[in-house]
């Protein structure tokens, strides 16, 4: 592997776990509902017990993606930093 092979590497590591956190954001901001569901519909939704399963779906998944991935996101700025410095 050479160096641009790394940075290409860290870049899709980046795109991939944005992403994650953009997912995680609006699912926490939407208290668990986001899966397919239009704005009129999510409002009739949102209070409805029906959808308890899925809430609580969303907010695992918010927990396990805020958990996990930040050292990951990290992990690949490092290593994005480290392929630009030795980069010649």
């Amino acid at each position: 592997m050479n160096i641009n092979e790394v940075s290409l590497f860290a870049l899709f590591g980046i795109l991939i776990t944005t992403f994650f956190f953009l997912l995680a954001l609006s699912i926490n901001r939407t208290n668990g509902l986001f899966f397919s569901r239009l704005p009129k519909q999510f409002l009739k939704d949102s209070n409805n017990p029906q959808y308890e399963l899925e809430r609580e779906f969303g907010k695992k998944f918010v927990a396990i993606v805020f958990k996990i991935f930040p050292p990951i996101f990290l992990g690949f700025v490092f290593i994005l930093i480290l392929s630009f410095l030795f980069h010649q």
